[in-house]
């Protein structure tokens, strides 16, 4: 993609993330928790199996709610995590599941303790015992926190903030509805 970014777009000015950054763009401050170079020794070697442990981990702060966008990491990036970062740190009033909900993070969401779960992923792939009982497991441990959970499936989702601090939601047709 970087060559395609160059090709289309010369004069593109990017910057390649590393943990430990903190940058603000308008009302919007995004910490960076994780990057796949955490899982790298200074001799090269690496626990690194698998592309999903390659994902960046961000932490945003905005209106007063804290956001933790896990993309898809696995349980190489939730060790180095759990390593660096204090409880009081992870605790996010939201967060993204990890990996469409099929990776174990046992140690982490327990720090996270989101009152919110976004979901990539639909209600039934989740929580159906008949598609994959050990995703309705997955589901469950994180839900052991959350009060609110939605899913990417048939809806859309507009999340504000409103003048009480409180996370609403209000569920849009979603874009590729006829």
């Amino acid at each position: 993609t970087k060559n395609i970014m160059k090709q289309y777009y010369p004069d593109i000015v990017y910057h390649k993330l590393h943990t430990g950054e903190s940058f603000t763009l308008a009302d919007l401050r995004i910490d960076v928790v994780y990057t796949h170079e955490d899982a790298v020794s200074a001799a090269g070697t690496t626990e690194i199996g698998d592309f999903n442990s390659t994902s960046t981990v961000l932490k945003m702060y905005f209106d007063g709610i804290e956001y933790m966008q896990l993309g898809d990491m696995s349980g190489v990036a939730e060790a180095a995590i759990v390593s660096v970062h204090s409880a009081e740190y992870l605790k996010s009033d939201m967060m993204q599941v990890a990996h469409h909900c099929f990776n174990y993070l046992d140690n982490l969401y327990p720090l996270i303790r989101a009152d919110v779960a976004l979901f990539p992923q639909s209600m039934y792939n989740c929580k159906n015992l008949e598609n994959d009982g050990d995703n309705l497991y997955k589901y469950q441990s994180i839900m052991k926190y959350a009060t609110q959970e939605y899913f990417a499936h048939k809806f859309t989702y507009k999340m504000t903030v409103n003048e009480d601090g409180e996370i609403e939601a209000e569920a849009l047709p979603r874009y590729d509805a006829a």
